[in-house]
């Protein structure tokens, strides 16, 4: 599905906005498209599209979605009742969604694959997607890694790519089997932090050595975080340094059995020391399953998640140069609350695929317009209306990712 506005070999990405401008005028049903969330409304500013394809995967949560160029890769997940080994790619500039084929026999004998999990970890690394532990179903927790080689996603011939799975040799200190951690690419390093394993959470730090496959248990100085699971880590970018230009990564919120944060707390990845921040403006409330990323200018956005009787769909930035937040900002139309889901950014869009609330699993692709919003809404607390937040018995997903994985 090819974008007629957009000229072959263009590096700018065609935005949401101009694609759903393009859609006015297109009368293929059988063609994918973007679509405004503000549909009974035909004057701007929009924020929040939505991708229209007959082909797209199963609905499903507690999945990854990792950028390679401009595909977006999901891996595994669970859908209501069961869970996913499978690999889908979005191509962001053709607006396509697409099952690619993987390489299965090697010399006429099986070739490995991971099995089926959720709630795992997964990055990308000069062209290797890296997926660690999740859970698999009847009690099984995960602590196995996994590389992905992307490469055949850059041929032109799509016909012709082939993926290829493997399952490296690894050394040193590996992390127990955890799922609801998190992954970050600090260099050429991978560091895992928290999770839990279906008894405890935890507050530990691992690292991946990429050159020599290496793992190390890190030891950190300053103030630990509580142990939690379900919560999100960023890479700051070296533009929103305030002290030094040293790497940083910020934990926000997740949730252990008792209680759900909203805590803020930066480690230094010179000094592996760990530091609460305080921070002022609205605080977002506790939550766990929820989505955080860097804008392009450097804030830090937060959108989604849920805490014990509530599924959210709110949305705020935090600056994390002065460590102010801006309160909820509030939108016209948002996706319905959710957690579990994925979200990635590629130039000034954020993709949000899947989560889900109590009752329904979802597998809509939702692009919010983070250019827009930080002109007519981001930080200002804009006075639309406020978004929906589905008030629930204590959610079974909220459960999946911040207690069972």
């Amino acid at each position: 599905i090819k974008d007629p506005r957009k000229p072959q070999g263009q590096i700018s990405p065609c935005t949401a906005a101009e694609r759903h401008e393009n859609n006015k005028q297109d009368d293929d049903e059988d063609r994918a498209s973007i679509v405004s969330l503000d549909s009974d409304s035909t004057n701007g500013p929009f924020f929040w599209y939505r991708v229209v394809s007959k082909f797209v995967p199963k609905p499903r949560n507690c999945h990854t979605a990792t950028m390679v160029g401009d595909k977006m890769l999901v891996f595994g997940g669970f859908g209501g009742s069961k869970w996913f080994e499978e690999l889908w790619t979005f191509d962001t500039r053709n607006i396509e969604w697409h099952q690619p084929e993987l390489q299965r026999t090697v010399f006429g004998a099986s070739h490995p694959c991971p099995p089926a999990r959720y709630a795992h970890s997964c990055v990308s690394f000069r062209g290797l997607l890296y997926v660690f532990g999740g859970y698999g179903g009847a009690d099984s927790w995960l602590g196995d890694l996994w590389v992905l080689d992307t490469q055949s996603i850059r041929v032109r011939d799509q016909t012709k790519a082939i993926m290829s799975w493997s399952k490296p040799d690894t050394v040193g200190e590996a992390p127990s089997p955890r799922a609801a951690h998190t992954a970050n690419v600090v260099g050429s390093r991978i560091f895992i932090f928290g999770g839990n394993d279906g008894t405890v959470r935890m507050n530990d730090l691992y690292s991946l050595d990429t050159q020599n496959m290496e793992w190390k248990r890190e030891i950190c100085a300053g103030e630990l975080p509580a142990p939690r699971a379900g919560h999100t880590m960023t890479l700051l970018p070296a533009e929103s340094a305030t002290e030094d230009s040293n790497p940083k990564l910020l934990l926000f919120a997740g949730g252990d059995v008792t209680c759900v944060f909203n805590d803020v707390h930066v480690l230094d990845m010179e000094s592996l020391r760990w530091s609460a921040q305080p921070t002022s403006g609205p605080r977002p409330s506790a939550r766990a399953g929820h989505c955080a990323c860097t804008l392009p200018g450097g804030d830090l956005l937060v959108w989604g998640g849920g805490s014990v009787g509530k599924v959210m769909n709110d949305l705020h930035v935090l600056n994390v140069g002065t460590m102010t937040w801006s309160g909820e900002v509030h939108l016209k139309m948002s996706p319905e609350p959710r957690v579990g889901h994925s979200v990635c950014m590629w130039g000034t869009e954020m993709y949000v695929f899947g989560g889900g609330d109590s009752n329904t699993v979802f597998g809509d692709l939702t692009i919010l317009d983070t250019e827009a919003l930080m002109q007519h809404g981001g930080g200002c607390g804009r006075n639309h209306v406020t978004p929906q937040c589905e008030e629930s018995p204590i959610s079974n997903l909220v459960g999946g990712a911040g207690n069972r994985a």
